[in-house]
């Protein structure tokens, strides 16, 4: 299955999970699902983009994961910015490449954050400051860190 289109009168659905999917490279389909609530997709290393995933604003957990060899590779993390319900984000072997954490800023319901270290420090202390409550390996690491310095200061 290369999308999800053939998912896409599930229109009840509220749990999906995906797993070890290789040929998966979009997520077009799941945009018509609009009561999900969980949303998982492991193993699965040549999705390139989750923007589909935007307009789904019941999501409360997301789990994303390329795999061991081979990570997943997104231009973005825009698509999450909208998301003001999603309590969990966990992105495992990812790689972002605009490297912003930026879209993560307003989710203020998210307990539980679990990102990759491949992203500037700049960008972790940003995030610390913007998400106090949200809990994950990655603070640990970055909450000594304090918040950047304003530039119009």
């Amino acid at each position: 299955m290369a999308d999800l289109v053939p998912l896409s009168g599930l229109q009840k659905l509220r749990y999906l999970a995906i797993s070890v999917a290789s040929r998966l490279w979009s997520l077009d389909g799941i945009e018509g699902l609009t009561t999900l609530e969980y949303f998982s997709a492991w193993h699965c290393a040549a999705l390139t983009s989750v923007a589909p995933l935007a307009g789904l604003r019941g999501l409360r957990y997301v789990f994303l994961d390329g795999n061991m060899y081979k990570p997943m590779r997104l231009d973005s993390l825009a698509a999450f910015a909208g998301l003001g319900d999603l309590e969990v984000l966990t992105l495992h072997n990812i790689r972002v490449r605009d490297r912003d954490l930026r879209p993560l800023h307003g989710l203020h319901k998210l307990r539980r954050l679990d990102l990759p270290d491949h992203f500037p420090v700049a960008q972790f202390a940003a995030l610390a400051a913007a998400l106090p409550a949200a809990n994950g390996r990655w603070r640990s690491r970055f909450q000594s860190l304090p918040a950047p310095k304003n530039s119009d200061s």
